[in-house]
């Protein structure tokens, strides 16, 4: 009888089996949705696109109201930035956002103009609102 170099349990061994045949099957799932999602990172990294959209400014004044401003918005991998213009690309964005771990809130037509959606991180806060004038548009982005 060969030696066995753990001492043997008394007991159900195959219930403690199970469970920890459960607990990978479980770690696995996870695992494999995180390859998911790096995959899904790489891939957006060759992703670029830029086209004019509005972007809401709230003023510091609140008489002054709110507005919403045309802005050059660029997508490019996972940063999102706008400039001013499309002219402005060979400068610094004005603003720059990393969109990993964001969600895009659906806003529909607003002011009964725009139809605007938000960057949202995983906190909860708005990063960017931003709109087009045709609802095509705003929902490719």
């Amino acid at each position: 009888m060969p030696m066995w170099p753990f001492p043997r349990r008394k007991g159900n061994r195959d219930g403690a089996i199970r469970k920890t045949q459960a607990e990978l099957e479980k770690e696995n799932a996870i695992l494999s949705s995180q390859v998911r999602q790096l995959q899904d990172q790489l891939k957006a990294r060759d992703v670029v696109a830029g086209e004019y959209l509005y972007r809401w400014r709230s003023v510091a004044l609140p008489l002054l109201g709110s507005e919403w401003e045309l802005r050059y918005v660029v997508l490019h991998g996972t940063n999102l930035k706008y400039y001013k213009s499309a002219k402005d690309l060979i400068f610094s964005a004005r603003e720059e956002f990393s969109t990993l771990g964001c969600s895009v809130e659906w806003k529909g037509k607003v002011a009964g103009r725009y139809w605007a959606f938000e960057l949202v991180d995983s906190g909860g806060t708005v990063l960017i609102r931003l709109a087009a004038l045709s609802e095509a548009v705003s929902r490719k982005w």
